[in-house]
C-alpha cells in the first residue's frame, strides 16, 4: 500500500487550486521518510538549524540553534544529531520532551539551498538532541535573501523581555524585516500527530521589507506568494491554527519570537487588506519575546534584488 504524501489539510488546499493530482505524483517522488546523502552532507555545512515545536503549555514556537559547521550531523539516513541545546532565553528552553514532534529547516543563505524535515525527538541531553526523521524533502529556493555571515566582533550578553501586545518598537522592527520563519503543526491537544503524514513543520517566508504589516496591537498580516504548492504551512493551519513566528535581525543579531494562532483568508471569500494578494495570513499574538544579541553571527546582504 502506498501512503499519500500529503495529509488531509494539504490535499484540501491543493484541490482548491486544482493541483491535487499533480502534487500527489510529485509528493511520491520528492517526499521521503529519510535523508538523502546530499542532505546529510548539507546539514553538516550549516552554522544554524531552525526547529519548530510546542512547549509544555501547548503553544507552538519557531526557534533556531547556532553552532560551528559540523554541529549538525547525520550518523545515518534516519537520524539527525544536533550538538547544541537551546539557549536559556529561548521560549523552548527546557520545554522539549522525548518523542516530541519536531519540525526542521536547514537553510544555507549564501547559496539559497534548503531542506525541510520533520520527526520525533529520540534523545535529549544537556548539550545535544537526536531526532528521528519521518519526512524530508528539498524545498523551493524562492524568496530567500542571499546573505553571507561573519562572527560578531564583540560578544554582548543576551537580554530578553516578554510581551503580549505589539508596541511601537516591536512594530518597527518587524515591518523592516525581509525574512521570518513560521512553525505549524497538525497535532491534537495532547501533542499527538493526527494523521500518518502529519507532524511539526517550520518554513521560511521572505519578501521585500514591509511585506509583513502589524495592523493592531495583537495582529499582523502577510501575503502568501506563489510557491511549490505543497501547502505544508497552510495545510497545517487548516487542521490546527496554532503557529509560532521567528524574526531575526540578521544585521544586529536580535530575535523576535511570537506564538499565537493564524488564519488564512482567500480573495474569493474576503476583502483582503493586501492589494493584489490571492490569499493572506492573519496572525493573532498570544505571547512574544524580544531577545537582544541572541545570535553569534551577523549577516550581510549580498544582493538586494534577489527576493523573487
Amino acid at each position: 500500500m502506498v501512503l499519500d504524501a500529503f495529509h488531509t489539510g494539504e490535499q484540501q488546499l491543493q484541490q482548491r487550486i486544482g493541483v491535487k493530482d499533480k502534487m500527489a505524483e510529485l509528493g511520491q517522488r520528492f517526499l521521503r521518510p529519510y535523508l538523502l546523502e546530499q542532505h546529510r552532507q548539507f546539514y553538516a555545512l550549516l552554522p544554524m538549524i531552525f526547529i519548530g515545536a510546542e512547549d509544555s503549555a501547548g503553544a507552538i514556537w519557531a526557534s533556531v540553534l547556532y553552532g560551528e559547521e559540523g554541529f549538525v550531523s547525520s550518523p545515518n539516513s534516519s537520524l539527525l544529531h544536533i550538538d547544541n541545546m537551546l539557549a536559556q532565553y529561548d521560549p523552548l528552553y527546557d520545554e522539549l520532551e522525548p518523542l516530541a514532534a519536531i519540525g526542521l529547516l536547514g537553510i544555507e543563505l549564501p547559496t539559497k539551498r534548503r531542506n525541510r524535515a520533520n520527526g520525533l525527538l529520540q534523545r535529549l541531553t544537556d548539550s545535544s538532541m537526536v531526532i528521528e526523521i519521518e519526512q524530508s524533502f528539498g524545498n523551493c529556493a524562492k524568496y530567500i535573501q542571499v546573505r553571507d555571515k561573519h562572527r560578531a566582533t564583540e560578544k554582548l550578553p543576551a537580554a530578553a523581555f516578554s510581551f503580549t501586545h505589539f508596541n511601537g518598537d516591536i512594530v518597527d522592527r518587524i515591518q523592516q524585516m525581509d525574512t521570518f520563519f513560521i512553525a505549524t503543526g497538525s497535532l491534537d491537544e495532547g501533542g499527538c500527530i493526527n494523521e500518518e503524514q502529519g507532524g511539526m513543520d517550520i518554513s521560511h517566508r521572505g519578501g521585500p521589507p514591509g511585506y509583513v504589516q502589524v495592523i493592531n496591537d495583537s495582529t499582523l498580516i502577510f501575503a502568501d506568494f506563489p510557491g511549490n504548492n505543497f501547502f505544508n504551512t497552510f495545510g497545517n493551519l487548516l487542521l490546527d491554527p496554532r503557529a509560532g513566528l521567528l524574526f531575526i535581525d540578521f544585521e544586529h543579531g536580535h530575535h523576535i519570537y511570537l506564538t499565537g494562532t493564524a488564519e488564512v483568508r482567500w480573495s474569493q471569500e474576503n476583502d483582503l487588506l493586501i492589494d493584489g494578494a490571492e490569499r493572506e495570513v492573519h496572525f493573532h499574538l498570544q505571547q512574544g519575546k524580544m531577545v537582544f544579541n541572541a545570535s553569534p553571527y551577523r549577516w550581510q546582504i549580498l544582493d538586494k534584488s534577489v527576493i523573487t
